[in-house]
């Protein structure tokens, strides 16, 4: 069980989202962030189980990956790209109701350097027992983004996330949550209505809420599922691309498959409607429609574990984005090896 973050990590650290190309590096770190927390989210009491198991409260793992792009600046050529993918995670979770998670990502590209990224976070995780059957679970997560080529693009977040979690079987878990995340850009200022730099910087507020499930049937064998509503405002004036609402929905599936092999994979759909971004549709056509973005993907990842620390993983990616927009429509995959040691 101890393989299942990092394996999910490095599924979808680096995936790619695809948008207006202003917006490009901006809404492909959104999705990768999504996937990494997500995933973590869900499998977070499992984790958590499987350390106590193992005899201590915390846990650290290291991994590197090398791997190939196809679409590594996300433009319609869709110019490939070889990267060195590297992270760094720590988890401790004692006996009382408080755990603490902590992480730096890097991300490298061979050629297009101006999507490198780094990042770090910090999540603290407090849990309530309100019942027999019934718990309060409150995550807090700060975290810096940093583009070295671009520095409109970097930004803190700090994000809350309310989850309340019925487990009306030993194995089975459900219930509500919501997540509400606000991004402060570092330098880059938000537009007045006259299309010029204002005053302030930047920040966003995104909301997101929804209902989430998982199922453990039996031990090395797990399955999550979760749908939600969102929505982003930022206080830009000018052309405020990136307000949006609409949906998403996800599922993950984990399962040992021997002693030293494991398998986990991760699907879903997210759909944004936005509400200032609009394009001229083909003659004779005429009038402005808003762009409406449908973004699918999944992914699987096949680990070996070559003893208790050291595991080697082989992980694919698709993602597809069906826009209104004709100029919108991208698809990438991604393929990669990695080399995990845990403690």
């Amino acid at each position: 069980m101890k393989r299942i973050f990092a394996a999910l990590f490095f599924l979808f650290a680096a995936a790619p989202s695809y948008a207006a190309s202003v917006l490009t590096a901006e809404e492909r770190d959104e999705r990768r962030l999504q996937f990494n927390e997500y995933a973590q989210n869900r499998l977070q009491a499992l984790e958590a189980g499987d350390e106590a198991a193992g005899g201590r409260p915390w846990a650290l793992d290291l991994t590197g990956a090398y791997g190939y792009d196809s679409n590594a600046v996300i433009d319609t050529p869709r110019t490939g790209d070889r990267f060195v993918e590297g992270d760094a995670a720590f988890r401790w979770a004692g006996e009382g109701p408080v755990s603490w998670d902590a992480a730096v990502n890097t991300i490298t590209y061979e050629d297009e350097s101006e999507s490198d990224y780094w990042d770090a976070s910090v999540a603290p995780t407090v849990e309530f027992e309100l019942g027999p059957s019934f718990g309060l679970r409150e995550t807090w997560t700060l975290s810096y983004v940093h583009y070295p080529q671009d520095e409109d693009l970097r930004y803190w977040k700090n994000a809350l996330l309310t989850e309340l979690q019925h487990k009306p079987w030993e194995r089975v878990a459900h219930g509500p949550y919501h997540e509400v995340e606000f991004r402060s850009f570092t330098d880059r200022d938000a537009l007045t209505a006259g299309n010029q730099p204002g005053p302030d910087l930047r920040h966003d507020v995104r909301h997101e809420a929804g209902w989430s499930a998982s199922w453990e049937p039996w031990s090395g064998t797990a399955f999550g599922a979760r749908a939600a509503y969102q929505n982003n405002r930022s206080n830009d004036v000018f052309n405020d691309f990136n307000d949006y609402h609409g949906g998403t929905f996800s599922g993950y599936a984990y399962r040992n498959l021997a002693p030293r092999v494991s398998i986990v994979g991760l699907a879903g759909y997210d759909l944004k409607k936005y509400e200032s971004r609009t394009f001229l549709p083909p003659l004779p056509r005429f009038n402005p429609k808003p762009e409406r973005d449908n973004f699918w993907y999944a992914g699987a990842s096949l680990y070996f574990s070559v003893n208790e620390s050291v595991a080697l993983g082989l992980h694919y990616l698709r993602s597809e984005n069906t826009s209104n927009d004709v100029q919108q429509k991208y698809g990438g995959n991604q393929i990669s090896f990695s080399l995990g040691w845990s403690v």
